[in-house]
């Protein structure tokens, strides 16, 4: 939530509240699920094996990222993946679930390489941008 401009800085305070949340209710589900029954454990297996490619990019820094880091707009994204490596090796063991640290990284969605699937996904994830316009956050 450290940032050189107060208002990324307030932006980023509100946001990790809302995150901090949303992992907790997340956390709970995936453990739940993936320590539950043989079929939820292999549900929630699956659906890992699938996305957890694309999660490398979350923390994968490119030219901007870099920038804004410099210029403490925005944390060194170097610091969150190493949280982010930590807690998922703490919570995918208590689930039961392996992920593939093999796995090529997907990366391209920061510069608008996305696959067919966006474009099936980007109306749901527009749906209340576009029922309410005006709304603030």
């Amino acid at each position: 939530t450290a940032s050189s401009d107060e208002r990324v800085a307030a932006i980023a305070e509100k946001s990790a509240k809302e995150a901090a949340y949303h992992l907790e209710r997340s956390e709970d589900l995936v453990v739940r699920l993936g320590d539950g029954s043989v079929e939820s454990r292999q549900i929630m297996q699956r659906a890992l094996d699938v996305l957890w490619p694309f999660a490398g990019e979350l923390t994968y820094a490119d030219d901007l990222d870099d920038a804004l880091a410099a210029r403490g707009l925005a944390p060194e994204l170097s610091d969150i993946k190493n949280l982010y490596d930590d807690y998922m090796a703490r919570i995918l063991p208590e689930a039961t679930l392996t992920a593939d640290n093999d796995a090529p990284i997907r990366k391209g969605g920061k510069a608008g390489l996305h696959s067919e699937e966006m474009g099936r996904i980007l109306p749901e994830l527009q749906f209340l941008q576009r029922a309410y316009r005006g709304a603030a956050w």
